[in-house]
């Protein structure tokens, strides 16, 4: 693509390139650049890409998007380089973005759940077929796009997939919008017709650094969408209803001057949770199947984007007590035993508590943990997540999560002071498949063995490598083995 059409309706300062040079790609890392491609200088967790000039050029680097000029290089000259490439990313893709609506779900916990919530609210009460971008799979209708690598796709990712999902027929597309994202510029250029703001809690401050940097990327969300839907439970959406540049719809389980409101909430154990909801000037009674005062919320949050897109209540109510459980979120693992398994994708503290509160709810005996924290990731919430398992459970295994490149063992030293505290009984098997096991050798009829923080991932990521490691794959197939005889 000619360079002045990149480059059309893209925030930059100046070009020492000129404007009918040919460019085969964009890239913002430096060791994946061909000859050809442009190569933006974008600052990212540990690296800075304006140090990776002469790498990009050694591997054919035809441009430079930088915030300077390079000498004798076609350099943009840009304040923001991630942005620049975001908009150039989307001209390269033919900009599919202006072809179909968008909904953006930001927050702490929920996004995931919320956005496969809405995905098929919007499929089944109107027929429409709708792209997902999020941390378990990106999807356009029912084809699978491949597993997800972040939340949010960095933006040449993210603009090929919409190409991808434009291409299929997709008309609407519901992304889960992380604060990396925000920070990052990885959304820029997409207007989102709904936002969606589920909540706010510690995590992610390994790159934030603050909690207050951490919201005033949520913020963002909130500038670059037409209508906001949030749930002003949550302390932080005070900040969200003062700072929006767009008009605000709000849901609620304490508020009855909510836009939409669920009373009477009576849980069902593992099989859901029932509630009277309230929402433009209707009611109905709602028997949702996923379990936890958070599924209240999130199906809140699904409902409200939907009535936004102009979905009729009776149906939309309708709908919400259909939906598919989501892969790894307090998803009940078939083991035909008299005890129970959940997997769930908790690694936040307050992540953590919500679902041990649950699965401890509806468990008439013990709840036997399982929990690991990440490597390189916010040191401060290790104590945090073990202290809020142990609030909960009867018995924890500290064990590994994803160690990176950290020593699991280091990582779960700094986990103890959470437990060493409390009267919880504990022990810590380092290897994870071992300690699935053992919680499973302990479970007694009614007990409930919670396995926490990985759900979904089928891998587990040691020194840079992702090796295959599936939670629910490792209780089946142990199950399996004791109903054989053969352990």
């Amino acid at each position: 693509m000619k360079l002045k059409a990149l480059l059309s309706g893209v925030p930059y300062v100046t070009t020492t390139a000129p404007l009918d040079m040919e460019i085969t790609d964009l890239c913002f890392d430096s060791r994946v650049c061909r000859p050809g491609m442009a190569f933006a200088c974008v600052k990212g967790l540990r690296a800075d890409g304006h140090d990776y000039i002469g790498a990009a050029l050694e591997n054919g680097a035809a441009l430079i998007i930088a915030k300077h000029a390079v000498d004798g290089v076609p350099t943009v000259v840009t304040d923001e380089p991630e942005i620049t490439l975001a908009f150039m990313a989307g001209n390269f893709y033919g900009n599919p973005a202006r072809e179909m609506t968008f909904i953006g779900v930001t927050g702490t916990k929920g996004k995931t759940s919320t956005t496969f919530f809405i995905k098929y609210l919007l499929e089944q009460t109107f027929g429409a077929r709708v792209g997902l971008i999020g941390t378990i799979r990106n999807m356009a209708g029912d084809i699978d796009l491949g597993e997800s690598h972040n939340s949010t796709p960095t933006v040449t990712e993210l603009h090929a997939l919409l190409r991808q999902m434009r291409d299929a027929g997709c008309t609407h597309v519901v992304i889960e919008v992380s604060s990396h994202a925000l920070a990052l510029g990885r959304v820029d250029g997409i207007r989102f017709r709904v936002g969606v703001f589920t909540n706010l809690s510690q995590d992610h401050l390994d790159f934030h650094g603050t909690m207050e940097n951490y919201l005033q990327a949520k913020l963002r969300l909130f500038q670059m969408s037409d209508v906001g839907v949030v749930n002003i439970d949550d302390p932080a959406s005070a900040r969200v209803l003062e700072t929006a540049a767009c008009p605000i719809k709000t849901f609620s389980m304490q508020h009855d001057e909510a836009d939409a409101c669920a009373k009477d909430v009576e849980q069902r154990g593992a099989d859901g949770v029932d509630f009277n909801v309230y929402a433009n000037g209707h009611s109905a009674h709602v028997k949702f199947p996923v379990p936890g005062l958070f599924s209240v919320h999130n199906a809140l949050a699904a409902l409200s984007a939907a009535l936004e897109l102009d979905a009729e209540f009776d149906d939309a109510v309708r709908i919400l007590a259909e939906v598919p459980h989501v892969p790894g979120r307090a998803e009940v693992v078939p083991v035909h035993a008299e005890f129970r398994v959940i997997v769930d994708y908790a690694h936040s503290p307050d992540s953590v508590a919500k679902i041990v509160e649950t699965v401890a709810g509806f468990t008439a005996g013990r709840v036997i943990s399982v929990l690991g924290c990440g490597g390189d990731r916010d040191r401060t919430k290790r104590p945090k997540m073990a202290d809020a398992a142990a609030r909960g459970s009867d018995y924890i295994i500290l064990t590994t999560d994803n160690p990176r490149f950290e020593e699991p063992a280091d990582i779960i030293q700094e986990m103890l002071p959470g437990v060493a505290h409390t009267d919880c009984p504990y022990e810590v098997v380092i290897d994870r498949r071992e300690a699935i096991r053992h919680a499973l050798d302990l479970a007694c009829p009614r007990d409930t063995v919670l396995i926490m923080g990985k759900g979904h991932e089928p891998y587990q990521e040691v020194r840079g490598v992702r090796h295959h490691f599936d939670d629910r794959e490792e209780v089946l197939s142990y199950m399996a083995a004791i109903q054989e005889g053969s352990v």
